[in-house]
């Protein structure tokens, strides 16, 4: 069976990435794997500038887990999303940043293709945080599909494929 692989972290570009990505499961006959990346504040280089409660993780996991299982039961009510196949919707929350989370979850499962939200960070955002596209770009081996924030569904006809003519 085909898999894709949906990143959320609830904005509303995660949001659209997840719709789009129904629509392509649904057209393709695949399923779906959410993944929420949890990034603790003891493992980030700037630890030391967040105000953070001492929490262990498991706390921090069950949270995120319970959250994230109430958004997929959410989604399979929306009467908007409703399809003649609706693809199986499966769900998990990692301790990591997203590039982290996604090559995990792709190096565990055999995932087809990645969809993912992209917010338009900007420069300052990009210069202080990175971006998370731009390093799954950088670092996946899976084809990775980049849904813009305002992106409607619209059967796929085309696809640009960028090389630098590298073998790799």
């Amino acid at each position: 069976m085909k898999k894709i692989l949906v990143p959320i972290d609830y904005s509303a570009s995660a949001d659209n990435a997840v719709c789009y990505a129904i629509h392509i499961a649904n057209t393709i006959k695949a399923s779906i794997h959410l993944v929420h990346g949890i990034i603790v504040p003891e493992l980030s280089p700037m630890a030391g500038l967040v105000v953070w409660p001492l929490e262990d993780y498991a706390t921090i996991k069950t949270e995120a887990d319970e959250k994230l299982a109430n958004y997929v039961t959410a989604l399979k009510k929306n009467i908007d999303l409703d399809f003649s196949f609706l693809p199986e919707i499966t769900f998990s929350t990692e301790i990591g940043n997203v590039n982290q989370v996604v090559n995990q979850k792709v190096s565990e499962n055999k995932i087809d293709l990645i969809v993912m939200g992209m917010s338009g960070a900007s420069d300052l955002k990009k210069i202080i945080f990175g971006s998370n596209s731009l390093a799954l770009i950088n670092t996946t081996k899976t084809p990775l599909l980049l849904i813009p924030k305002n992106a409607k569904f619209n059967f796929i006809k085309k696809i640009a494929f960028g090389t630098d003519l590298h073998e790799n």
